[in-house]
């Protein structure tokens, strides 16, 4: 039995940070990938965000359908239920409340130390308030 190969979708994420409004105290996490085939499979639990969707187009000139997932735990804990969702024909956007309220930045989006190259940092949406 051949096991479905994987690919990463590029992934672009900001924060904002506050120690005493809770609704400036999110992350921006939006998953670039055009051309998504129906509904991702999302997971979003209070450690981990866990995502799998096809995406492309059999259609001449556009990418043909792949399978895209990845399962990637936070840096630190989230409220889940509090988490917004968008989906376009670009991208899927998660906007998500951390759990706790503090005026320090995360040093990153995940859990382990190193660099992926299909997470970055999401300039548009930074900000140094």
């Amino acid at each position: 039995m051949a096991t479905e190969q994987t690919h990463n979708a590029e992934i672009l994420w900001a924060q904002r940070s506050n120690e005493f409004d809770d609704e400036k105290n999110i992350i921006y996490f939006t998953v670039n990938l055009p051309n998504i085939i129906g509904e991702p499979e999302l997971k979003v639990t209070d450690d981990e965000i866990t995502f799998k969707a096809q995406a492309g187009s059999n259609a001449p000139g556009l990418p043909t359908p792949k399978t895209y997932a990845f399962t990637l735990p936070l840096y630190a804990p989230i409220v889940a239920d509090l988490t917004k969702k968008s989906l376009t024909t670009r991208h899927l956007q998660l906007i998500l409340r951390k759990k706790d309220a503090q005026e320090a930045f995360w040093p990153r989006i995940t859990k382990e130390k190193g660099r992926n190259q299909w997470i970055k940092t999401d300039f548009a949406k930074v900000s140094r308030e």
